[in-house]
């Protein structure tokens, strides 16, 4: 698992956080599209429920650079020509590099990744698993999130092309899935 839990521990803590989000993003589609940072907040709240203080749940952590991820929130819904999959790309990198909240970070950064793109339109039933697609370029994963914080311009076009062929491989998961194929 990328977030560190063990997949075969139904109650690890880190299971049941990636479990309680994912059965919410697509009810707080709605709610992403109108006030993101109430969603990001929710997302928090479920992956992080038995990780972290409870006073500290849904909340920024001391120190979060709060101006950029408002700068973040109101870019990640606003109107634009880029494809879904970019934008959702983008605040998948920008979540991890602001590490806003200090625990359960990477695990709210893919729950908001599989928002986006559900909002955008990309995946508009949920049905793709993206964090699947992760999980299979995993040796990739923690070393193009470190290029998208440092590198500039070609450490978040690798960051990008990375989430895109995750999304590729998590959307053949999910049709697998749905088609009760084995994979």
């Amino acid at each position: 698992m990328l977030a560190g839990g063990n997949p075969d521990e139904l109650h690890d803590p880190i299971m049941q956080g990636a479990l309680r989000v994912t059965g919410d993003v697509a009810a707080l589609t709605a709610t992403w599209e109108r006030a993101p940072g109430q969603a990001l907040a929710r997302i928090h709240v479920l992956a992080a429920r038995d990780l972290a203080p409870s006073d500290s749940l849904g909340r920024p952590r001391p120190g979060a650079d709060t101006r950029r991820l408002g700068q973040l929130l109101r870019l990640a819904v606003a109107p634009t020509s880029a494809p879904g999959v970019i934008v959702a790309a983008l605040v998948h990198g920008e979540l991890r590099a602001l590490d806003p909240f200090g625990s359960a970070g990477g695990l709210v950064a893919r729950a908001t990744e599989r928002l986006v793109l559900v909002a955008r339109g990309v995946d508009t039933r949920a049905v793709g698993v993206p964090e699947s697609g992760h999980l299979e370029l995993a040796p990739a994963y923690e070393p193009l999130v470190a290029a998208y914080r440092s590198s500039g311009r070609d450490g978040v076009a690798a960051w990008v092309r990375h989430c895109c062929e995750a999304y590729a491989r998590g959307a053949e998961a999910g049709l697998a899935h749905a088609s009760g194929a084995p994979g």
